[in-house]
């Protein structure tokens, strides 16, 4: 795929992730996020709702994510990360409450359900949240060649597009070139960490 294709699936995945849902069968809503230290447009009651209702969900999330662990060792699998952007995904649905590693999971399962896309990673940067803690950023990296190491951001060619439902909205679909300067303005100082899921080529889940 192409640059313009790349962007054209970037841009549907963040509109998707973004969309209005009946969370729980509750109204339509977008997600709520935390983002750069703001509520995402509730104010801190029905955050803090959401948010105590996701911590339960994501106990149960963290012992299915271990117990998925065990699986890969006990089976040589190479689907890990594959399982847990599914549980991931499932979680921020039922519970509608959903940070960058909630929406980078929803948009990798909906371009692998929903668009058979292929070369999409689901990455992640180190850094210092605005609470002064070490965190982790989940985005989605769409067109990175095969044989390319995910960590290597200058090989990641000139037709990869990195897709960010999480981040404001001008630094959620760019060209991966400028991914070191865009993602600075996302984060501020960062370190790339690599991949923890990928679509293959062939459509086909790596890991």
């Amino acid at each position: 795929m192409g640059k313009l294709e790349n962007t054209r699936l970037a841009e549907e995945t963040v509109i998707y992730v973004k969309r209005p849902r009946g969370y729980g069968g509750g109204p339509e809503r977008a997600i709520v996020a935390m983002n750069a230290g703001e509520l995402g447009g509730v104010d801190e009651q029905t955050f803090k709702k959401y948010r105590d209702g996701h911590a339960g969900s994501r106990d149960e999330l963290t012992r299915a994510v271990m117990e998925m662990r065990e699986i890969k060792a006990s089976l040589s699998d190479k689907k890990d990360g594959k399982r847990s952007m599914k549980v991931i995904a499932k979680v921020a649905l039922a519970s509608g409450f959903g940070n960058c590693q909630e929406q980078a999971a929803l948009g990798f399962r909906f371009l692998k359900k929903e668009r058979g896309a292929r070369c999409v990673d689901v990455m992640m940067c180190a850094y210092t949240n605005n609470f002064g803690n070490q965190d982790v950023h989940y985005f989605l990296l769409i067109g990175r060649p095969e044989g390319v190491a995910s960590s290597n951001v200058a090989g990641w060619g000139d037709d990869a597009v990195v897709c960010d439902p999480w981040a404001p909205p001008h630094l959620r679909v760019y060209d991966a070139g400028l991914f070191p300067h865009k993602m600075k303005e996302t984060l501020g100082p960062f370190s790339i960490l690599g991949a923890g899921a990928r679509l293959n080529a062939e459509g086909k889940t790596a890991y």
